[in-house]
């Protein structure tokens, strides 16, 4: 049977670069209206045994996970046992903001939308620090975010977590719903109200509610409930020369008291299945997720994210993705590259999944969405004119910025042009308006907002969608 000119086209786009990137291994499909129209995997599950990926190989959605507690959130809101406008402090009663700021006006509704006011912070790792310790290459995380690994504590229940959250010596962003700055934590404070609510510990609970009646047959938290023989070997990748060495690195990492923020494992088969739910006003094949209402609250416009873009509830929104509505999330951790979206106005959605972290699994999906409606393979989310930035913009951007998250940023000029390091990495930067840069990352650009105060002074800039604060 002759595959289909966009296809054809696709493939074209895709093979050189999983070349060029060092794949291992990659699933990848799309669906419109409950039928699969593409799904194709590439390279290996495990490549040292010549074992291939196929359409039932489990993969780590990493952030992805977070639409997920959304997903239970909303289910528990209309089974009467929550309201997303409730103080956060109404189910956990631990629950305090940095420096003694007023934890009782944090709403689920802010941390759905990482508005809730909380910095960017370390938590993330110290809630995966026993699984580090099991890992013989997480010297090279510790290095990264230049912290001794004596210096981080270890974190393994929600107690812990919010004492860590309290006791952090960083000024909250600003007022609840006011700043947005994606959070781990605060979906990690979500996976516990979903345990406290329903009772069940969250694996339970989206294995009844979500994954089956979906018909998700290989999705978990938790490896050890899944075939081991489906599980994709995790590989790492580091600078060998002039070369990036792959090798696998077989150690999962996990966090039991941050499970929400990014820990499932699933496969091309059942994100299919979860992403056309969001296409179908919450219905599964026979079974109602989430009433229509709620889905559609999942996919509104809640915050601002960026220039066009904005957050919903563990969702990112593009209203105008070239005359298309998308919604979309990604997902980064180790041995983990993955990108979820969907059109919901066209029942069109799509995955990709891959075993290593820092690819470019939206170069890859977007690649695929674009062959299939017609644009441009690479097309920027929201295409932008170069603006010229004035000599004293430019000065006033120039500084160090740091976050407790580890984030290490330097912007510089370097033989008359803007340059923007990040940690070790140096990469260029372009103005595309007043206080809105585009930096390079791989074939995509990334976006860094410089943010002024009130006094129209520069305190801060996004990276990551996270505030970093300007310290020098």
């Amino acid at each position: 049977m002759k595959k289909e000119k966009w296809i054809e086209s696709f493939e074209e786009f895709i093979k050189p670069r999983l070349e060029t990137y060092q794949v291992p291994g990659l699933g990848m499909g799309l669906m419109k209206n409950r039928e699969v129209i593409y799904q194709k995997e590439f390279g290996y599950k495990n490549a040292e045994k010549d074992v291939e990926v196929t359409s039932d190989t489990i993969f780590g959605l990493a952030s992805i996970t977070k639409s997920f507690v959304a997903m239970a959130i909303l289910q528990l809101q209309e089974q009467g046992k929550l309201k997303v406008e409730d103080p956060v402090v109404n189910y956990l009663s631990n629950f305090r903001m940095p420096k003694g700021e007023d934890a009782s006006k944090v709403t689920l509704h802010h941390l759905l939308t990482n508005s809730s006011g909380l910095p960017p912070m370390i938590h993330l790792y110290s809630s995966m620090k026993s699984s580090f310790n099991k890992d013989p290459y997480a010297a090279q995380v510790y290095e990264n975010l230049q912290v001794d690994p004596e210096e981080v504590s270890e974190i393994n229940t929600y107690e812990e977590l919010m004492d860590a959250i309290a006791n952090t010596d960083d000024q909250v962003l600003g007022a609840p719903g006011e700043v947005f700055s994606y959070s781990n934590e605060g979906f990690g404070l979500l996976g516990a109200i979903v345990e406290r609510v329903s009772g069940q510990d969250i694996n339970t609970y989206m294995t009844e509610h979500i994954f089956k009646p979906i018909g998700m047959k290989n999705t978990s938290f938790h490896t050890e409930l899944l075939n081991e023989h489906s599980l994709a070997m995790s590989y790492a990748s580091e600078d060998d020369g002039d070369d990036q060495r792959v090798f696998a690195s077989p150690t999962w990492w996990d966090a039991p008291a941050m499970l929400g923020a990014g820990f499932l494992k699933s496969t091309v088969d059942d994100m299919l299945q979860y992403s056309q739910v969001y296409c179908h006003g919450g219905m599964a094949e026979e079974n109602r997720i989430l009433e229509e209402s709620s889905m559609n609250t999942m996919m509104d416009t809640h915050i601002r994210r960026d220039r066009g873009m904005y957050y919903g509830y563990g969702l990112v929104i593009i209203p105008d993705y070239h005359g298309h509505k998308l919604v979309e999330h990604g997902g980064s951790l180790k041995a983990i590259s993955s990108k979820l979206v969907i059109l919901p106005e066209e029942k069109v959605s799509g995955i990709t999944l891959t075993n290593m972290s820092g690819l470019p699994a939206e170069l890859f999906m977007f690649g695929a969405l674009n062959h299939l409606i017609g644009l441009p393979s690479n097309l920027p989310l929201i295409e932008h004119e170069d603006y010229e930035l004035t000599d004293q913009e430019i000065e006033e951007y120039i500084g160090v910025y740091q976050s407790g998250e580890g984030a290490d940023i330097e912007i510089s000029v370097k033989e008359g042009n803007l340059s923007f390091t990040n940690g070790d990495k140096e990469a260029p930067i372009r103005a595309v308006d007043r206080d809105y840069l585009k930096v390079k990352q791989n074939e995509t650009e990334a976006t860094v907002e410089i943010l002024r105060n009130q006094d129209g002074q520069v305190y801060a800039l996004t990276n990551g969608y996270r505030v970093v604060r300007k310290v020098k």
